[in-house]
């Protein structure tokens, strides 16, 4: 509203008085002014507050988080609700998704990750809007794993697709790990598809709202992440042993032995979680 205040017409030019203003010299303009200019700066305090706090969520974080991202409308929270069996706002419209949503969920081996959905992206976002998605697209940052997902029943489809990596681009992002998701596959021709498809190798195809290639999807996200396991030899001492669910749980046991002294496991974890128990690890 700042910038659009120009003080034209009567409501604008009127005087005002009372408590809070300069005086009856200050114009309703002024006043106006500076209240949005107070509010600007109350709301870029609570973002700061915002960053800070989420950042320390990030630090006791140990699984593996996995972002959803693609231009706005392209079926981010269908698939969500899907991968996790919730239930998120699910709308046809700009920005459905305002803010990041994490959910908890269990990979086909039973390894716990964390899911993310983030604001839909549109081209030439304006920097205005840039400061308020700055939490959800943070997210993006840390992510282990990008999964664009693609409207591929929009004739646009093509020019979302370089939105998005234009974004991730800017974001120095873009080499991070990511799978194209094609969803909304039961709306377009095969024909159409496998064009698609071609252009782009590293892809899966799903139908989020009908649930068509969610187990393929699962599959594929395991594959990744576990590539990113580091083995580890464990010694845990049996007060220690609340570990042992926590490591099946979050990783791959090779081996588990117990000892009159000690538990012995060699296992593939995550690399945060393997620095929460470096105590523990032994050569």
């Amino acid at each position: 509203m700042l910038p659009r205040l120009t003080g034209k017409g009567e409501e604008l030019s009127r005087l005002a008085g009372g408590i809070g203003t300069k005086g009856p010299g200050e114009s309703k303009l002024e006043t106006d002014r500076r209240r949005i200019s107070k509010r600007i700066h109350n709301l870029k305090e609570k973002l700061e507050k915002v960053k800070q706090n989420r950042e320390i969520q990030r630090k006791e974080r140990t699984d593996p988080l996995v972002a959803l991202v693609g231009y706005t409308n392209a079926g981010k929270s269908t698939l969500m609700n899907l991968l996790t069996n919730s239930n998120n706002e699910v709308a046809n419209k700009l920005f459905a998704t305002l803010d990041s949503t994490l959910r908890n969920m269990q990979l086909p081996d039973g390894r716990e990750i964390i899911l993310t959905d983030t604001v839909g992206f549109i081209d030439s976002l304006p920097h205005q809007l840039v400061a308020s998605f700055r939490a959800t697209l943070e997210e993006v940052t840390k992510a282990d794993l990008i999964l664009h997902v693609v409207d591929i029943s929009n004739p646009q489809a093509e020019k979302h697709i370089k939105v998005t990596n234009q974004v991730l681009k800017n974001m120095n992002i873009e080499d991070k790990e990511k799978i194209i998701v094609f969803n909304k596959i039961d709306k377009v021709p095969k024909n159409h598809l496998k064009s698609l498809e071609l252009q782009y190798p590293n892809h899966l195809s799903i139908s989020a709202l009908k649930g068509k290639g969610k187990n393929e999807l699962l599959e594929k996200i395991k594959s990744v992440l576990g590539k990113k396991l580091v083995e580890v030899n464990l010694n845990l001492p049996y007060n220690k042993g609340q570990w042992i669910e926590k490591i099946h749980n979050k990783g791959r046991v090779i081996e588990e032995k117990y000892s009159q002294d000690n538990i012995f496991i060699k296992a593939k974890i995550p690399k945060k979680f393997s620095k929460i128990l470096s105590d523990y690890i032994i050569e």
